[in-house]
């Protein structure tokens, strides 16, 4: 049995209710009758997916090719603008369910696609984190030595 807040809102205002989850697990399972297909074979990890607590719920009012443009969630930062390739940059959602939440303003992820690149900004300051399993442990150190 799930249960479902009441007062979590999509991004662009509509509720979040059981049809979302009941859609997403049948576009998820390609049940005969899903609206759509996210996937071109049937998802063989279902109950990973759910066990995990990572599985994302689609809104059952916006299209699937629709999502593929512009990202609609009930979460607690909302899309502020998407420069493929550059840059993602994400705002405080104001309608988030948790009052007084989320505690910062916005975030701000720069695609840096080249690996030196991104050394060279994190060592300039440009950058606030770096995926660590991209940085050798000689990088981690040098990295550690300037900032002590």
């Amino acid at each position: 049995m799930f249960f479902l807040r009441k007062s979590v809102r999509w991004h662009d205002g509509r509720p979040f209710t059981s049809r979302d989850v009941k859609y997403t697990f049948d576009v998820v399972r390609e049940a005969k009758d899903a609206p759509a297909k996210l996937r071109l074979r049937p998802q063989p990890s279902l109950l990973r997916m759910l066990a995990a607590g990572y599985s994302p719920v689609l809104p059952a009012h916006i299209p699937i090719a629709d999502l593929r443009q512009r990202c609609v969630g009930p979460g607690p930062f909302k899309e502020k603008q998407y420069l493929g390739g550059q840059v993602v940059e994400l705002e405080r959602n104001p309608d988030y369910f948790l009052p007084g939440r989320p505690y910062l303003d916005g975030l701000r992820y720069l695609i840096i696609t080249e690996r030196s690149t991104r050394l060279a900004a994190l060592q300039a300051n440009r950058l606030d984190a770096f995926i660590p399993l991209d940085m050798t442990k000689t990088m981690a150190e040098d990295k550690r030595d300037q900032q002590e």
